[in-house]
């Protein structure tokens, strides 16, 4: 008798986009829908990329003043063991808490990213800044690319340095804990509840089939308004039916 191999839930997600992930996890009824995505002010770098998924791995940082010790980062390489502690894939989200404001410098370049893909990261997200991105772009490995979301560019790292670890953040708008799955792409971010990775996918699935409904309706020549508020209704419920439930 054939043994049907196992089916990794992450590589599932990863041909998903981050659009279908959120309606999905609306769908599900497990948090309320404005909660959990990104807003627009960090964006992706490299838009052309696959989705990037990963657990984060959470830290603050500011760069306007030099920090107590070690300035640069052979100087600092304690924080290295701490970036492996949660399991891979892993994605690195930065706060630039800096009180003169985010963005004063950039404790990512081409050298860190480098770091971060070896020590098996598919990313970074932070509310502050980055730099070569040139170079950042030409960075992949054997499991894929290292993507990137910022709120700024800059040419220069400053006085970049970290200054809490293993600790809640808030970047684009999200609140973000130590370990949280994170996922990924042109669109934005969005964080994955726990033990939701494999209710993901049929719900996508389901979504899909009904969406597909209403456009081949809008491409029919059969197309009116009435055949349309009927084909909602049927996919979607009456017009009274949008407010959002939480299920237990």
């Amino acid at each position: 008798m054939a043994i049907t191999p196992a089916v990794d839930p992450l590589a599932v997600l990863r041909t998903i986009g981050t659009g279908d992930i959120v309606s999905a996890i609306s769908a599900l009824g497990v948090r309320l829908d404005n909660q959990g995505f990104s807003r627009g002010d960090v964006q992706s770098r490299f838009p052309a990329l696959p989705p990037m998924l990963g657990y984060a791995v959470t830290a603050k940082i500011q760069c306007a003043n030099p920090p107590m010790v070690g300035r640069q980062y052979p100087q600092r390489r304690d924080w290295w063991e701490y970036f492996t502690r949660i399991p891979a894939p892993r994605i690195l989200v930065l706060q630039d808490v800096d009180p003169s404001g985010a963005g004063a410098g950039a404790l990512i370049g081409a050298v860190h990213g480098h770091i971060l893909r070896a020590l098996g990261y598919a990313g970074l997200i932070t509310d502050g800044a980055v730099r070569d991105l040139d170079r950042i772009g030409q960075i992949s490995g054997s499991a894929g690319n290292f993507q990137v979301f910022s709120r700024y560019l800059v040419p220069a790292q400053g006085y970049s340095h970290l200054v809490e670890i293993e600790c809640d953040v808030q970047v684009g708008g999200v609140n973000i804990q130590s370990g949280t799955l994170i996922h990924g792409d042109r669109d934005g971010f969005v964080t994955i509840p726990s033990g939701l990775a494999t209710a993901i996918p049929p719900a996508v699935e389901r979504l899909r089939l009904g969406e597909q409904r209403v456009i081949s309706l809008c491409q029919s020549p059969s197309f009116s308004v009435e055949a349309l508020k009927a084909c909602c209704d049927a996919e979607y419920g009456g017009a009274d039916s949008h407010a959002h439930v939480l299920h237990p």
